[in-house]
């Protein structure tokens, strides 16, 4: 099981990852709709993961992780609260509802 920062990165570069490898085939088939709602779907089951480790009613971040960079100078800083927690799990659920290859 992945420590529950990490979770957060995987949640923001699960689907980017995804769609870098979608772009790089040189053309377009039948099967990336389906790959994309795999996708989409294995996102929200993810943000489902993040719900037992945020403590509901506590004050401040949960989930927190930091990383410094020093060349070039970048700060990398990720946490999640109650509210934040809840956005979360919506929209990784709306993105797998949405029906992939109409808006492009």
């Amino acid at each position: 099981m992945l420590p529950g920062g990490h979770l957060l990165s995987v949640l923001i570069f699960f689907p980017a990852v995804e769609r870098w490898r979608s772009c790089c085939c040189a053309r377009r088939s039948q099967i990336h709709p389906i790959i994309a709602l795999i996708v989409s779907l294995a996102e929200f089951l993810f943000s489902l993961l993040v719900i037992p480790k945020v403590p509901i009613g506590t004050p401040g971040y949960h989930l927190k992780i930091r990383q410094v960079v020093s060349r070039p100078p970048i700060n990398y800083h990720l946490g999640v609260d109650g509210i934040s927690l809840f956005l979360v799990i919506l929209t990784t659920f709306l993105t797998a509802h949405l029906r992939p290859g109409v808006v492009e």
